[in-house]
């Protein structure tokens, strides 16, 4: 019967093990069918696991599984942020999600649809999702507190962590090497490693397996020389024998290989977390190494700022992303996280107490948007940030209470003697230290793979803990200890050879009776024990089962949705094939809700009002129906709607149909979701075929504040609320794109001459860039305007361009708006100075010849022909000048008709290339 139930458990730690690995490969366990998958295997490995709670080896107290209680208070806290709730309610526990469902979608949702309960989760679906697959690691970490109580499958565990991030680095370094690989986890993304998509979540995966690596490493040196990597008394020799040792062969090489892939990765975060990685677990957590690692620390604290914010160039990626000496360094002070993090921390603020519920970052941060460059930030890069934001205090103070326990464990393993114990101390701090660092500029905890990880390492630290006695053990050698009035040295600590020497904490030599205390219960105890250990295991199963169904419908709904979002520039031209993705995705959104899903659904429904639509105008050739479906577009609509030769009401249009269930569509999804980016941006675009514009305003004035970092959106919504009437709105788009990006001036220049609505002053910023691009245009008008030029003046600022070509062109500009404002003077002193800058350039010199003849002062304008000629005797306009201005002074007026040749104006000198 033993053998048998020995066989169950190290099948389940076959099946827990494996996980890490496989998640990885795939994409770090970020698709949906994964995780179903992953959830299956979970809950069959604790099923299998139940042999254990009759097995000594693997079950000894109920304390093992007490990870279970703040993950399962997680869990339960999670669920209920789904959990409809009336307005006022929501109100007290978070602020940010009463406004998000109530005041965001005012204007947006009609009476019928204003929600009179809901959640304190801002999109109930995606947090159900999270809630359900959490769920399943409650019955991960019972699993694993009874397969991982024993030593031999803890050298496993600590094994497969250790091959899990060697197999990473091994499939990033492949990755680099053949780009084009024709394999599922090969993707055209730049910062992609490994299976996973971001470099930074990957390097996680790395750090662990690299601290599984050390600790494999640490327990092969106590037991062949009884000596820490961290001991004082350690010598590099040492590390000779663990290479001839069989049993170290896998940390070895597991960690050159993760070393390796750190270096090469090109994650910066990724090498402070091994630093930190490295400080935790040799030697600064221990307490007998006292203040001389304080230097260590101040040296580990330096090099990481100095990693993250020093811009350095060297070979590998992950230090040449440092970029050594380059004014353009990517580092942490200039890629966006700092101003983004900014904007998370007033949302934060907003949805406390209890969040914005669990996976909604995407959506909870929009409303407080105000620095955040660039596109829509999925994750916050910071991950205690991201879990303040969408956990609140709860989330924080159990992710706290967790860690808390794992470190208490740890303090009791570092006194261990035992040679395993210490190995599973060092990769558990380097861990520790790995994910306290990297999480502040990552997110890489959220994916499963790095996530079943972490849980397996945890549990396993504490569930070996309660195998060498736990708590009771401890408290009673601590009571002996001060009775005896005995301390502890660092000096005096006896050194075991072997795990041979009497067991002893603190220096105390440990007396088998004082285990007898604890460990001798009465009969009883033990039935009491696997009651307690059935109690449990009925639970998380219990809890586990039902939530696979959950997580199947949303990996169904995942995938139709990323499927047809692939092969849709294929089916966007063919109405049956939309159709047959219709009717499977009204089912998916029935069934779930899926923000995602609705989108998708409403963006068919529009192209099949395209289509039908540019079948109602009745195209007679393929090439009119190609031309009137363009012409169709929303985004760019050319032809009025309804068809002029439909003959029917706009009702009986089934392009009408179509374009109203769209809008419809993504009107109700406002009332699951009510932050959504894509719903608002469905109502503004059917707004030209919709009769309905008070939603559609709304939506514009919610989206110039949700897309203030993305320019060329803000342009296209510019567009669109000029379309829809809302001058004040497309103004505050056009301004804030040109802040972002200057150079898109030129492409709303345009607009000024046919939308007298909008005013220059108004819309261009006070940029130097942006006010020179727009001056240049202005300047060529027929009525310049002169307000706006007068301001441009006093912000143009020649002196930023490097190029001196670049600067004289400027000072040409600044020369030409002051002629035309009639400031003679300045408009000399710029021609003067881009005549300086550019010398060999003529249009500047004949530029300010005719201004200064125009102006009657012939003889400034014969001094400058005459230098011109003598700088530049190759070109034959100077020295027509120099006759034409003698004609002049001798009153010849020069005409074509007495055979001179007539001289170009100064509008054309301007103009000339």
């Amino acid at each position: 019967m033993y053998q048998f139930r020995s066989a169950l458990l190290w099948v389940s730690t076959a099946i827990l093990v494996c996980l890490p690995a496989l998640l990885a490969i795939d994409f770090g366990g970020v698709l949906r069918w994964s995780q179903y998958i992953a959830a299956i295997a979970v809950l069959l490995a604790a099923a299998v696991s139940l042999a254990g709670l009759f097995d000594s080896s693997a079950s000894t107290m109920l304390s093992q599984h007490k990870l279970l209680i703040p993950l399962g208070i997680f869990v339960a806290f999670v669920w209920f942020q789904t959990i409809e709730l009336s307005p006022g309610f929501v109100s007290i526990l978070s602020g940010g999600s009463y406004e998000a469902y109530m005041d965001w979608t005012k204007g947006l949702l009609p009476g019928e649809l204003r929600p009179t309960s809901f959640a304190v989760s801002i999109s109930p679906s995606d947090t159900a999702h999270a809630a359900a697959f959490l769920t399943v690691m409650l019955a991960l970490v019972f699993a694993s507190s009874l397969a991982f109580h024993s030593r031999s499958r803890l050298v496993v565990l600590l094994s497969a962590i250790a091959l899990a991030g060697l197999s990473v680095a091994v499939v990033g370094v492949f990755r680099k090497l053949n780009p084009d690989a024709d394999l599922w986890f090969i993707q055209p993304k730049t910062t992609a490693f490994g299976g996973f998509v971001n470099r930074n979540n990957a390097a996680l995966m790395l750090n662990l397996g690299l601290g599984a690596s050390f600790g494999l490493l640490s327990w092969r040196m106590m037991v062949l020389h009884s000596v820490e990597f961290d001991d004082p008394e350690f010598e590099f020799n040492d590390l000779i024998a663990l290479v001839s040792d069989r049993e170290s062969f896998i940390g070895i090489v597991s960690a050159a290989g993760c070393t390796a892939g750190l270096l090469v990765n090109g994650s910066r975060g990724g090498v402070v977390a091994a630093l930190v990685g490295i400080l935790f677990a040799f030697g600064y957590v221990r307490p007998r190494r006292g203040k001389i690692s304080i230097p260590v620390l101040l040296v580990v604290i330096a090099i990481s700022v100095a990693v993250l914010t020093v811009p350095l160039k060297l070979d590998l990626e992950s230090i040449s992303r440092l970029q050594l000496l380059s004014e353009k360094a990517d580092t942490i002070q200039n890629d966006g996280r700092l101003q983004h993090w900014q904007d998370g921390l007033r949302a934060s603020l907003a949805y406390l107490p209890l969040g914005a519920g669990l996976s909604t970052y995407r959506f909870a941060y929009l409303p407080f948007q105000n620095q955040s460059p660039g596109a829509w930030f999925t994750h916050a890069d910071n991950l205690w940030l991201e879990l303040l934001v969408e956990t609140g205090f709860v989330g924080i103070f159990v992710v706290l209470t967790f860690l808390l326990m794992v470190m208490i464990s740890l303090r009791r393993l570092g006194e261990s003697v035992d040679p395993l114990d210490q190995g599973i101390r060092v990769a558990a701090w380097y861990g520790l230290g790995a994910i306290v660092a990297s999480q502040w500029f990552d997110f890489g905890l959220l994916l499963p793979a790095n996530l079943i990880t972490v849980l397996l390492l945890a549990t396993a630290v504490v569930s070996r803990d309660t195998a060498n006695g736990g708590p009771a053990i401890w408290r009673h050698l601590t009571a002996e200890h001060r009775q005896a009035g005995t301390e502890a040295s660092s000096d005096s600590l006896p050194r075991p050879a072997g795990g041979t020497a009497s067991p002893q904490v603190m220096g105390v030599k440990l007396n088998p009776a004082w285990f007898s205390i604890w460990l001798k219960r009465p009969r009883w105890w033990g039935h009491v024990r696997r009651i307690g250990g059935v109690v449990v295991a009925a639970v998380v199963l219990l809890a586990g089962y039902p939530v696979l169904s959950r997580l199947r419908r949303d990996a169904e709904v995942e995938s139709f949705t990323r499927r047809v979002s692939a092969e849709y520039p294929e089916l966007a031209y063919q109405t049956e094939g939309l159709q047959q993705v219709v009717e499977r995705l009204e089912k998916h959104v029935r069934d779930s809700q899926d923000p995602d899903a609705q989108t998708q659904l409403a963006s068919v429904h529009r192209d099949l009002g395209r289509l039908s639509e540019t079948m109602e105008w009745r195209p007679e050739t393929l090439n009119d129906a190609v031309r009137i479906h363009r012409d169709t577009n929303l985004d760019q609509r050319r032809l009025p709607y309804p068809p002029s030769v439909a003959r029917q009401d706009r009702s009986d249009l089934d392009s009408q149909h179509h374009y109203l269930t769209a809008h419809q569509i993504a009107v109700e999804s406002m009332a699951q979701c009510p932050l959504s980016q894509q719903s608002r941006a469905m109502l503004v675009q059917l707004q030209p075929v919709v009769l309905e514009s008070e939603a559609a305003t709304k939506a514009v004035e919610h989206l110039v504040h949700f897309y203030s970092g993305e320019p060329n959106r803000l342009l296209l919504l510019g567009k669109h609320a000029l379309a829809n009437g809302q001058t004040e709105q497309a103004r505050l788009a056009y301004r804030r794109a040109i802040v972002l990006n200057p150079y898109l001036t030129r492409r709303i220049m345009p607009l000024f001459l046919t939308e007298e609505s909008l005013s220059l002053i108004d819309v261009i910023p006070d940029d130097p860039i942006a006010m020179k691009m727009a001056a240049e245009t202005v300047i060529g008008w027929d009525e310049p305007d002169n307000a706006f030029l007068l301001k441009a003046v006093r912000q143009i600022d020649c002196t930023g361009d490097e190029l001196l070509e670049k600067r004289a062109a400027c000072n040409d500009l600044l020369a030409r708006i002051y002629l035309h404002l009639d400031q003679l003077e300045k408009s000399l002193e710029s021609y003067l100075a881009a005549i300086r800058l550019d010398p060999t350039e003529p249009r500047y010199r004949l530029a300010m010849i005719q201004t200064l003849f125009d102006a009657g002062r012939t003889k400034e304008s014969l001094s400058q022909a005459r230098m011109g000629r003598q700088l530049l005797p190759q070109n034959q306009q100077f020295q027509a000048w120099v006759d034409k201005i003698a004609a002049f002074d001798r009153r010849l007026v020069p005409t074509s008709g007495d055979g001179l040749q007539r001289l170009p104006s100064a509008d054309s000198i301007l103009r000339s290339p």
